[in-house]
């Protein structure tokens, strides 16, 4: 018995055999399913284990709602690295609830990362069984698991590079999809701008060379695309690109560390990753043999650059989820060894996936062991000071720094001391942290605090102990007492300064 596929969808899947076709997304199909399902053994609502995640939530709210009543004035993209994951967050909202919502987001994102790997197998001339070895070992390799589950953008733009990757390799496929991946891009993660610039050059030159009204084509479909992103940010945000970026810089500050610091700094998140990823990780000097591959490279080095201009411990943050849109890079690498068609390097890259099966496979339990142990923090952590805030503190204004959890579900006005939900709050830390290289983190969260006015200040025990902000706000004429002692420490302000 045989199967027949749609034209388009053979288009879409690459050369590879109908049955073969099936049988690899029947397997991605029934891999997402187990997921799912694994996932869904929680009690209750679901968990998101990075309070960022929430941040999204809210924002999916708001950008239906039109009106922010926890951080007043503040437009619904605020906050948010990837526009695409609240749009579509906000889109299944109007069918589920929106812890449901977004946690099928999610999902679908897990999902569309395999069958993107999937097709990147089939472009690359990868038969069934390859395919499955490379979608398994992409399922498995370094903290994926957790990062699929981060409730986050991490998912769709491992997906979207992953596809862009294939699409800039299929000679055969609808010519639609590379400048329409590569337009949605940089609205998944800002700093795939690079990836989506590089290979719409490379496919423009290309196009030039043999049809010059195809390359106008392409990019024609390109501008289509990109176009209502850059309406929908400079109309809500003011600019093409989200905030999130500006915000972290001025208030880490790192950018004005000592060159050496941070070229450490990057070099040990980058070895760092090596390892959580294992010995597939080498297989990246691969890229080296084509062209797209050189994208990569270029790509991998902007990004390193970018991050020690800027901030650079930004790499070890939530378990290096920045540095996982370099995993689809790594896939690609391992196969163009299948597409040079010779039994002893089709072998090697099949061997390579085994490896990293083998390596990383046993790992698997204990990593998502973490990642129910973050999840475990959320529900302790970040719910027990919610709800808290929501007994004591509904209708007064509060300040904090981690903006997600508590900016969903308690019913109070916030400011975000950091800027990611409060513009308002980016240049103090502009003026006064960055530009005295953090020694005036204390003034800045003095000078916010006296405009914002708020009734209780929310700190996480750790950043106080590093940023020290409960000392700086005393040493300038703030009177605050504990009120909510845990992880999270909340502060009534008792005493203002009088100016």
């Amino acid at each position: 018995m045989t199967f027949a596929l749609p034209a388009r969808l053979h288009a879409l899947l690459g050369p590879a055999s109908t049955r073969a076709r099936w049988v690899s997304a029947m397997g991605v199909v029934l891999l997402g399913a187990i997921a799912a399902r694994l996932y869904t053994q929680q009690v209750g609502d679901p968990i998101f284990p990075v309070d960022d995640a929430y941040i999204s939530l809210h924002n999916a709210e708001v950008l239906f709602a039109g009106d922010d009543t926890h951080f007043v004035g503040t437009p619904a993209l605020v906050g948010s690295t990837s526009a695409l994951h609240v749009v579509l967050s906000a889109v299944f909202q109007l069918f589920f609830e929106p812890l449901w919502a977004q946690w099928i987001v999610m999902i679908l994102g897990g999902v569309a990362f395999a069958l993107a790997v999937l097709r990147l197998a089939f472009v690359l001339g990868a038969s069934a069984p390859e395919a499955l070895l490379m979608v398994a070992a992409s399922l498995v390799v370094g903290q994926i698991p957790h990062q699929l589950a981060n409730g986050l953008e991490t998912s769709w733009a491992l997906a979207g590079l992953t596809l862009a990757i294939a699409a800039s390799r299929d000679g055969s496929g609808p010519r639609w999809q590379l400048p329409v991946v590569c337009a949605l891009l940089p609205y998944l993660r800002p700093e795939l701008v690079v990836v989506s610039g590089l290979l719409m050059l490379q496919r423009t030159v290309t196009d030039l060379r043999t049809d010059r009204a195809e390359a106008l084509r392409t990019v024609k479909i390109f501008a289509a695309a990109l176009a209502p992103w850059v309406l929908l940010y400079l109309l809500t945000v003011g600019s093409l690109y989200p905030n999130t970026i500006q915000a972290k810089k001025f208030f880490f500050a790192e950018g004005c560390f000592d060159p050496a610091f941070k070229a450490d700094s990057v070099r040990n998140a980058f070895v760092a990753f090596g390892k959580e990823l294992g010995f597939i990780g080498y297989a990246a000097v691969l890229l080296v043999l084509t062209l797209t591959g050189w994208v990569g490279i270029v790509f991998a080095g902007v990004f390193a650059y970018a991050y020690f201009t800027n901030f650079p411990g930004a790499l070890f943050h939530y378990e290096q989820r920045y540095m996982y849109v370099l995993v689809p890079w790594v896939l690609y690498a391992v196969g163009t060894l299948i597409g040079k068609r010779h039994v002893a390097t089709r072998a090697a890259a099949a061997l390579l996936f085994v490896v990293a099966i083998v390596q990383n496979g046993p790992e698997v339990a204990p990593r998502w062991q973490f990642h129910s142990l973050c999840n475990a923090f959320t529900r302790v952590e970040l719910d027990g000071v919610a709800t808290w805030l929501a007994n004591n503190a509904a209708k007064r204004k509060i300040l904090l720094h981690d903006a997600g959890y508590v900016g969903y579900f308690v019913d109070a006005p916030m400011a975000d001391m950091v800027g990611l939900k409060t513009p308002a709050s980016i240049p103090p830390h502009r003026e006064l942290t960055w530009s005295q290289c953090g020694a005036g983190r204390q003034q800045a969260i003095h000078d916010i605090a006296l405009h914002e006015q708020p009734t209780f200040v929310v700190v996480l025990a750790g950043w106080d102990g590093i940023y020290r902000i409960i000392d700086g706000l005393r040493a300038r004429g703030w009177t605050l007492e504990p009120r909510y002692q845990h992880h999270y420490v909340v502060y009534e302000v008792t005493g203002r300064p009088s100016t």
